[in-house]
């Protein structure tokens, strides 16, 4: 059976920016994730992918008409469904469009393609509001959203080298501040 490639992917990429010795590590059969058996995490992972679904919905009315429907390490498959989809004209919108550059392997949450310019919007559960401060006054990133901006950059610089096209990179996350505009919902009222 032929190994499947180890390539530097966004997930093991942020798994570097915690520890190089948990890199090192990753995805090696003899020695196990302790991650994988954490039901809490993996319940929180759920929620993650529930509003990474729902983002679909302000790009398509068919969310899996725009996925990219590929099993986890079908690498050459995913690239290959990638590039079929950008080689039609116009405007396009991928969810999970897959880009190789050298040895760093990304799934791009959202691409679109408008006007010639590729947009890619990383999609986070995690909340923001109009106070939050993702840099410092030196322009760094803050700590708690150091991880994030790392790894939307990532991805810009894997799909800008892969494509050599023009790249704007966007967080997609839940604003805190927005109202919700459905009255009465959940319907708490005393008949």
């Amino acid at each position: 059976m032929k190994n499947k490639p180890r390539y530097l992917s966004k997930s093991r990429f942020r798994t570097s920016l915690e520890c190089a010795t948990k890199l090192y590590y990753s995805g090696k059969k003899e020695y196990s994730d302790q991650k994988n058996a954490n039901d809490f995490l993996r319940e929180l992972a759920k929620g993650g992918i529930q509003i990474g679904e729902y983002a679909k919905y302000f790009f398509s009315d068919d969310p899996q008409g725009i996925t990219v429907n590929t099993k986890p390490y079908e690498y050459e498959e995913s690239i290959k469904q990638t590039k079929e989809r950008l080689a039609k004209p116009g405007d396009v919108v991928i969810a999970e469009a897959a880009f190789l550059h050298n040895n760093c392997y990304v799934r791009a949450d959202i691409l679109q393609r408008k006007n010639g310019v590729l947009y890619l919007y990383e999609v986070k559960a995690k909340s923001w509001s109009s106070d939050t401060e993702f840099t410092k006054k030196n322009g760094s990133p803050s700590l708690s959203w150091a991880a994030y901006l790392y790894d939307v950059a990532f991805q810009k610089w894997v799909i800008r080298n892969s494509t050599d096209q023009h790249v704007k990179a966007h967080l997609m996350l839940v604003n805190k501040d927005a109202v919700c505009d459905t009255p009465d919902w959940p319907n708490t009222s005393k008949s």
